[in-house]
């Protein structure tokens, strides 16, 4: 976790921006609805002292510029908001929205307060998936120093790609982190030549034998956003997203069902149906790197 300083400096608060998407009637007025919410949460609180400590301190990287400052720039409606947490903790949220290959995502990071005016961050999430340090820090880089979170080159470019798989858990995540997170898992054991550790039923991830650190995923959750797609899309559904499978082939050695695979920047991923055209059952992602 990053420790981090108070600092007194300049303040501000940037625009509230409303997108009303298409849709129902009714969920697009209940999402209006929330975003009025939160935007008065965060005018009621943005003069809040806790609030105040945080926009106001700095990283001890970057001594010379303010958390706020520094999110107004990279963030896109920003909105602050205090609460004491359910172990009476001191807890300041701060959601924005940012962009990558034109496609809206929201990040989450709420910092805990301690006595001597210091904090530190002590969740990440990107739409709602908690994110582990690794990916935290990558995106504070990508905050403080300018990466380019669509230029592949850039240090941060792994954050980029975790938004669009939906795991709670990305690649370079440690065992220890996911089974702190998800509790025992239902499955460990060797499959397709790796070893693989499933948490309920549903969420499977690859690990490196030596480092147990995540390599890739099968995920049969059919609540994961995988690219666009989802677990019961059919092939056709799928390509009209991914683009034609690069192979299609029956399986009878392991699985004994249907599969078509796709590539995705450094991904190989593997949709698997019990039927041929049929909906999918499960899907096998491995990086490439």
């Amino acid at each position: 976790m990053l420790t981090l300083k108070n600092m007194l400096g300049p303040t501000f608060i940037g625009s509230f921006l409303l997108l009303a998407g298409c849709g129902e009637l009714e969920e697009t007025t209940k999402n209006t609805v929330n975003d009025l919410e939160d935007v008065v949460q965060s005018e009621l609180t943005k003069d809040e002292p806790h609030v105040l400590t945080v926009k106001d301190g700095s990283l001890d990287d970057y001594p010379d510029i303010t958390i706020d400052e520094a999110f107004n720039a990279f963030f896109s409606s920003p909105t602050w908001e205090y609460f004491l947490s359910e172990e009476d903790e001191d807890i300041v949220e701060f959601t924005g929205g940012f962009m990558y290959e034109d496609v809206d995502a929201e990040a989450t990071i709420q910092f805990q307060l301690h006595e001597d005016d210091r904090f530190e961050i002590v969740y990440t999430a990107f739409n709602d998936l908690p994110q582990n340090e690794f990916y935290s820090n990558g995106l504070l880089i990508s905050i403080f120093e300018g990466e380019d979170l669509e230029n592949p080159e850039s240090s941060n470019y792994e954050v980029a790609v975790a938004s669009e798989i939906g795991t709670p858990f990305q690649i370079g995540a440690t065992l220890d982190e996911l089974t702190s997170y998800y509790g025992d898992p239902s499955y460990d054991d060797y499959y397709m030549g790796g070893r693989l550790v499933v948490f309920n039923d549903e969420d499977g991830y690859f690990f490196d034998e030596e480092t147990e650190i995540v390599y890739g995923f099968m995920i049969s959750n059919p609540d994961i956003d995988i690219l666009g797609t989802y677990i019961g899309m059919t092939p056709e559904e799928i390509s009209a997203i991914l683009s034609d499978p690069v192979d299609s082939y029956f399986d009878d050695i392991e699985g004994q069902d249907y599969v078509n695979i796709y590539y995705h920047e450094n991904y190989n991923i593997s949709y698997s149906s019990e039927e041929e055209n049929g909906p999918t059952s499960s899907v096998i992602i491995m990086s490439e790197e």
